[in-house]
């Protein structure tokens, strides 16, 4: 159960929206000029939200890219959070004293 403010009654965390399935095209832009021929891959993607709405994005591919590295890259972060390291001190090994 949810109040107005977007809070849960149970706890204090504010509750976001969350993907409930997603869907993608990529699209092919042919390009013909007297300077250049290009084929430019586009991807179109469309979010299903869990309060009904509907988001459309469309991407070059390298941006793709960087979406998905800057998500796993979070990811990553949060998983060391809940563990309750931070990504600098869990990438160092503790020194071991013979």
């Amino acid at each position: 159960m949810s109040t107005t403010d977007g809070t849960s009654k149970t706890s204090p965390q504010p509750l976001f929206p969350h993907i409930l399935s997603v869907r993608y095209r990529v699209d092919v832009i042919m390009r013909t000029t007297a300077a250049q021929k290009a084929m430019v891959p586009v991807v179109q993607l469309q979010l299903h939200l869990s309060d009904g709405r509907v988001v459309q994005y469309e991407v070059t591919t390298a941006m793709l890219h960087t979406l998905r590295y800057n998500i796993a890259k979070a990811l990553k972060d949060i998983h060391y959070l809940e563990m309750r390291r931070p990504p600098a001190a869990a990438a160092k090994k503790p020194k071991v004293a013979w």
